[in-house]
């Protein structure tokens, strides 16, 4: 059976640790060790790196990595060692918040803001995903492809300061199209959240932060749906995690929120479990 790993990133993935524990084997911790491209800052043309929201998906052995503005994935067999695979025949590769999900045999993927799927049966081969119908027509934002063990598949989406996170079920073999019509699961509640709210302190608590990232997790019959908060240009930034008894709940907020949080200035730490988050976590094998 494949395996799913989501990974959260803010703005940056860093370097590689690789650290060994007697008790329970190799762990793998960031940073990463990737060979990132660079973009440039409007007005001062300074460089940066970038990599930011990223998801891994196991494909047999292998772990496969996407990110955001890579113009390709990566590929590894132990989550420290990773080699770049340039994807020019998945023509929005370039586009924001990837999803990657295994569905019969195929690795499908999807970028943010964008209604277009692409395929295939051999990820290794570079020149072998082939775009297919996609009858989506809904705009979303970070998008997240999930599959139940009932085979039944969801996509859930969200990335704003009014919007809430939505989803809805959709139909694969008929172009991923909307079955009934989407569901608000998240919506902003800063007034009870104060992590969620803005500003270099959580201290604008005059309007709201940026909910985004979604990613669903599925545990013991319960079904996690994890997002970030309140944007990666703070901060500080966060992990918070609804629970419920059904892929589009409803869903209530865990008392444990945030389940991760950065304080400071560290930018862009990968995180187990959801995909745009910025605090450290480390990787058991």
């Amino acid at each position: 059976m494949m395996k799913r790993i989501i990974i959260a990133g803010g703005m940056l993935f860093f370097a590689v640790s690789h650290l060994w524990s007697a008790s329970c084997g190799p762990i793998v911790a960031n940073p990463i060790n990737l060979n990132y491209k660079f973009g440039l800052t409007e007005g001062d043309g300074k460089p940066w790196r970038e990599a930011a929201d990223p998801v891994i998906e196991m494909w047999g052995d292998d772990y496969y990595l996407f990110a955001s503005k890579s113009s390709g994935y990566w590929r590894s067999h132990n989550l420290a060692d990773w080699e770049y695979i340039a994807a020019p025949s998945i023509e929005t590769i370039n586009e924001y918040a990837p999803t990657v999900c295994t569905i019969d045999g195929y690795l499908y993927y999807m970028a943010s803001d964008v209604n277009r799927i692409f395929r295939t049966a051999t990820p290794a081969d570079r020149t072998s995903w082939r775009e297919v119908e996609c009858r989506f027509k809904i705009g979303q934002h970070d998008p997240c492809l999930w599959q139940d063990e009932d085979k039944r598949m969801y996509l859930y989406w969200g990335c704003h300061d009014k919007d809430p996170i939505c989803g809805v079920e959709v139909d694969v073999a008929n172009g991923f199209s909307p079955i009934g019509a989407p569901v608000v699961l998240i919506d902003h509640n800063i007034d009870s959240y104060g992590w969620e709210g803005p500003g270099k302190n959580n201290d604008e608590t005059f309007r709201n932060g940026w909910n985004e990232g979604p990613a669903m997790i599925k545990h013991d019959g319960k079904y996690y749906l994890q997002y970030a908060a309140p944007g990666t240009q703070f901060r500080t930034y966060g992990d918070g995690v609804y629970v419920g008894d059904s892929p589009l709940g409803p869903f209530r907020a865990m008392e444990s929120n945030p389940f991760s949080f950065k304080p400071g200035d560290l930018s862009g730490v990968p995180v187990m479990g959801i995909r745009s988050a910025t605090a450290t976590a480390i990787y058991g094998m």
